[in-house]
């Protein structure tokens, strides 16, 4: 092990993001977005305002080193014009699918002998994610847990 390195993060968000199915998936979360916010505006409106929206968050977000919590995401930056209340019931599912349609994850197969390597040579292993969601990490590993160890 190299001493001067104790920590090694995997990053787990766009760089396996799986492109082929992301237009699919993008059509699903497109279509179902304006129900969950509980609009009749159409689909391709609501979600190029939000897609505005997400890119000053983001822009706000990497000049002041801060990501928002799923409330505060949702209630300051993408859906401030909606009453709060109807957010909290639906952000996590509208969250996820939105995070949905940039992708679905894929655990490239040179990862598991890689992560399994890293920690025989004793390494404290970690996540890196720049996910707006707490839902994803949880139901991504769940999933793939068994392909990695």
């Amino acid at each position: 092990m190299n001493h001067d390195i104790r920590a090694i993060f995997v990053d787990v968000g766009d760089t396996t993001a799986d492109s082929a199915e992301r237009r699919a998936a993008q059509s699903r979360s497109e279509a179902a977005a304006p129900a969950l916010a509980g609009t009749t505006e159409p689909p391709e409106i609501f979600c190029a305002r939000l897609n505005e929206r997400y890119e000053v968050y983001r822009k706000w977000a990497f000049e002041t080193m801060i990501e928002a919590s799923e409330k505060e995401l949702w209630t300051r930056w993408m859906l401030p014009d909606f009453p709060a209340t109807r957010l909290r019931r639906c952000q996590r599912s509208w969250l996820f699918q939105y995070r949905q349609s940039k992708g679905r994850r894929v655990v490239p197969p040179d990862v598991k002998p890689t992560i399994i390597e890293l920690d025989k040579r004793g390494y404290v292993l970690g996540i890196y994610q720049q996910l707006i969601t707490e839902q994803e990490i949880p139901d991504c590993w769940k999933r793939r847990a068994s392909h990695l160890l």
